[in-house]
């Protein structure tokens, strides 16, 4: 999927509106919160002095490293489903209607975000690989919420967005 491809867009929303897709869903909330989740333990790693790092602790940093790096491919393909003002796509990132269960999506990025930027001193702990995940939950946000797309943009004005952004442009 490339930046303007009209076709390949509604090939996939085509395919999301035919088919049960919940699945596919479910695994972009699990990569979602397998991130969320370590976020603080893996910062208490990364403080740590690479010679006292247990085998199981570089695990943990690769294992982490390698969900940001499928959280940030997830977001991408996400975006590019989005772009254009593809309203279709931009609502079912909120709600799949067509699929036996719904995930909302924008919240668990909303969470992730958070998760971030819990207060500031947390928004200030983050490293680059955090910023570039970060950017891309970001640049989905706003594809998502394009043309206006007024569901969603009311979504997030209530979601704490707004809060969590705000500690991150005062981070250091």
């Amino acid at each position: 999927l490339e930046p303007n491809n009209k076709a390949v867009q509604s090939s996939f929303t085509q395919y999301f509106l035919d088919a049960d897709d919940a699945d596919l869903w479910a695994e972009f909330k699990e990569m979602i919160e397998a991130v969320s989740e370590n976020v603080k333990p893996v910062r208490q790693l990364k403080r740590t002095a690479e010679t006292d790092l247990s085998l199981e602790d570089k695990d943990a940093l690769k294992n982490f490293s390698e969900n940001v790096t499928r959280v940030n491919d997830a977001m991408r393909f996400l975006q590019l489903l989005c772009e254009g003002h593809n309203d279709i796509m931009q609502g079912y990132i909120l709600q799949q209607l067509s699929n036996s269960y719904s995930i909302n999506l924008l919240e668990k990025i909303v969470s992730l975000i958070a998760r971030f930027c819990k207060n500031h001193s947390a928004a200030d702990a983050c490293d680059t690989e955090e910023i570039v995940c970060l950017t891309h939950c970001f640049d989905l946000l706003n594809e998502a919420t394009t043309r206006p797309n007024t569901r969603n943009q009311d979504f997030l004005a209530k979601s704490g967005i707004v809060q969590a952004s705000e500690r991150i442009l005062k981070a250091r």
